[in-house]
């Protein structure tokens, strides 16, 4: 948070951050999520493999759908 007009400041957050880590207060988490989107494969039909091209797209324009804690 910003400290001259308490709003929401990523360059804040980001040295926050870092301090914490610096100062070893901070822990590891893995979060495991679920990213819905839908994509327009070319041709009939397809393998499975193929849909491996496709998932920068989904990284980037999909939706996040469900998510837990591993």
């Amino acid at each position: 948070m910003c400290r001259d007009c308490c709003c929401n400041d990523d360059r804040e957050a980001e040295h926050d951050l870092a301090l914490a880590e610096a100062r070893g207060q901070f822990h590891q988490v893995t979060i495991r999520v679920t990213v819905e989107h839908t994509v327009d494969v070319p041709g009939p039909d397809h393998e499975t493999a193929d849909l491996e091209d496709f998932i920068g797209d989904v990284q980037e324009n999909g939706e996040v759908v469900d998510w837990e804690e591993v």
